[in-house]
């Protein structure tokens, strides 16, 4: 009888062995690359990166960090966490933006800052320190102008201001409140 349970145990096993041989070689199921999907997913990723860009006299125009970035082929597009671009401009202070994400366009012409958004610009000789915060700022460095269409709020000494969408001129220090905007003037004391 130990004979028998033996072949039989043999037996089951040889025909679930050939089942699963069976089925593994009849599962075609290949992960095939082509080009769309390859242009369409993540192909690079840096970290702790640090861009710098000049005018033609050699002086800081941008400084983008950001510690990760992923390149998607497809319309050159970058995601950045926590990135930080600082705007130079002269004879003011820097303009500095900030936010927990941010999505580079066509290899940087428009770069679109989402989550927490922080455009801040420190007191000089000819400037008031400013604060614009929203949850979304579209930036063009180019232009260097920055809009959006999301409840704003802009932030001088004595002075805080709410609205929905905003144009700032960051090269002209010019900021449009664009709609509903209400504020508070508290002059200071002297």
């Amino acid at each position: 009888m130990n004979t028998a349970k033996q072949a039989i145990w043999l037996f089951l096993t040889l025909i679930i062995l050939a089942c699963s041989g069976w089925y593994f070689a009849k599962n075609d199921t290949v992960l095939k690359l082509d080009s769309d999907t390859l242009s369409t997913t993540i192909d690079t990723t840096i970290l702790n990166l640090t861009v710098r860009q000049f005018n033609v006299e050699g002086n800081l125009v941008n400084l983008l960090t950001s510690p990760i970035m992923h390149h998607i082929p497809k319309g050159n597009i970058h995601l950045l966490k926590n990135p930080h671009i600082i705007v130079a401009q002269e004879d003011r202070p820097y303009w500095d933006i900030h936010s927990k994400n941010a999505k580079s366009f066509d290899g940087g012409k428009k770069i679109v800052f989402m989550n927490d958004v922080i455009v801040h610009q420190n007191t000089g000789d000819k400037t008031q320190e400013s604060t614009m915060k929203t949850e979304e700022v579209t930036y063009f460095p180019k232009e260097k102008k920055a809009t959006t269409d999301l409840f704003v709020t802009y932030e001088q000494p004595g002075n805080f201001i709410q609205s929905t969408g905003m144009n700032a001129y960051l090269d002209e220090k010019r900021v449009e409140l664009l709609h509903q905007a209400r504020g508070s003037y508290a002059p200071a004391k002297g």
